[in-house]
């Protein structure tokens, strides 16, 4: 048995689900663009030249006992104008509603950097 002061014995295994890396800066309706397994599957599902959601389910084992988390993917690329990164925050709060609770989120400016250790350390966080 533990203590209340000794640590978890954890692992983490992640299966990407790309939910849905949508809307395009002009057009407010999602689009699910795939859904698969594993980072690389997610990020062939990214656009590089828009702003993108995606949501990817993390399978974490503490102590024995497997939990489901959710993290909330959002990139848009760098170079991206003000006014269109405006509409970023606005489209958030639609996703966040359509996709329901998660337990972290991650912004990229570049999706190349993509990675599972970021969603890992961010349902973590909360």
């Amino acid at each position: 048995m533990r203590g209340a002061g000794d640590d978890d014995e954890r692992t983490a295994r992640c299966d990407c689900h790309p939910v849905a890396p949508a809307p395009a800066p002009k057009t407010p309706k999602l689009q699910l663009k795939g859904r698969g397994s594993g980072v690389d599957t997610f990020k062939d599902h990214l656009d590089a030249d828009t702003f993108n959601f995606g949501l990817v389910r993390i399978y974490e084992v503490i102590d024995k006992t497997t939990a489901v988390k959710f993290c909330l993917v959002k990139s848009q690329p760098e170079a991206t104008k003000i006014m269109v990164k405006a509409k970023l925050g606005l489209l958030t709060g639609a996703v966040t509603r359509v996709f329901g609770q998660y337990h972290g989120d991650v912004f990229y400016d570049n999706i190349d950097e993509v990675n599972v250790d970021d969603f890992v350390a961010a349902t973590r966080k909360k």
